[in-house]
């Protein structure tokens, strides 16, 4: 099983906004069970990765989040969100996969929830970018929802008509499931299925 662990990055220093402290207390309210760490420069050493390093440097704090996220996933099981996620209820009927996400309205898969145990072969090919690329700010290349694309094709095992699954146990669900906001119209479409809502605050873009 995926442990009840929430891991969420916040690095740079400063202070939290209102929407982000609204969005963890979802999950301490909706997720009492689950534990919640945070990654930040005194939890985590930036310096083990020349990717996250020379993005800290340039002070893109969410690039630093999308490598950490995918280093503390390979030596680690457990469930990463962005801070601007809200969680409507426990992931607990998800925890028996090897590792699981959704799609996003763009029509790729979301990396705002990524859920894995330690040593996945999926994590591990994603964080192998990381370690063989150096950080060159472009947000229409580098996004991680773009590089997870890439290798969740390569992985691609089946499609039952609702979940994708890749190889190694990962399921893809439907994007109702831990997305709910479109990205493109900005509305929130909440069903009986939904788990979170993302609520793509996009900060990344204005730093």
């Amino acid at each position: 099983m995926i442990p009840k662990k929430f891991v969420y990055g916040w690095f740079g220093g400063a202070e939290k906004p209102r929407y982000i402290n609204k969005c963890i207390d979802s999950w301490k309210r909706n997720a009492p069970e689950y534990e919640i760490v945070e990654l930040n420069e005194s939890t985590w050493d930036i310096e083990a990765s020349s990717y996250a390093k020379k993005a800290y440097e340039e002070k893109k704090f969410a690039f630093v989040w999308d490598e950490a996220r995918i280093r503390w996933l390979k030596d680690n099981s457990g469930i990463t969100l962005d801070a601007d996620i809200e969680v409507l209820k426990p992931f607990d009927p998800f925890l028996n996969h090897g590792g699981f996400t959704s799609c996003e309205s763009s029509g790729r898969w979301i990396s705002a929830v990524i859920a894995a145990h330690e040593q996945s072969e999926w994590i591990k090919k994603i964080y192998d970018y990381y370690e063989n690329n150096s950080f060159k700010y472009d947000p229409k290349t580098i996004t991680n929802t773009v590089i997870i694309d890439t290798i969740n094709k390569s992985m691609f095992e089946k499609n039952d008509g609702k979940i994708i699954y890749l190889n190694g146990g990962i399921a893809i669900y439907p994007r109702e499931y831990f997305e709910a906001k479109n990205w493109s119209t900005g509305e929130i479409e909440i069903t009986p299925r939904t788990y979170s809502i993302h609520h793509y605050k996009a900060s990344w873009v204005l730093k």
